[in-house]
């Protein structure tokens, strides 16, 4: 529970400081639009070797609704394969 917790901690602070935003503007840059979806699946797999689901799921669901707002797509677009990428 504790881990949990420091990750909807530190997702919040990334959500309020501007980081997601950043993140997502590098991810949507370098992929393009058309792939951000690629572009998710990539960072969730980077992301959820060492955490365990549910805190890597925290920790990118600001940045899943960033770049869902920034591209202009559903967040199912973009969020389904972030869980598919945290799920290897």
């Amino acid at each position: 529970a504790r881990v949990v917790a420091l990750g909807t901690m530190l997702g919040k602070m990334m959500a309020e400081s501007g980081g997601a935003e950043q993140v997502a503007r590098t991810l949507v840059d370098r992929f393009g639009e058309r792939n951000a979806h690629w572009a998710m699946v990539c960072i969730a797999f980077l992301v959820g070797l060492p955490l365990f689901f549910e805190v890597g799921f925290v920790l990118l669901v600001p940045i899943a609704f960033t770049v869902a707002r920034r591209v202009g797509v559903s967040i199912l677009m973009v969020g389904l394969p972030m869980v598919a990428g945290l799920s290897v």
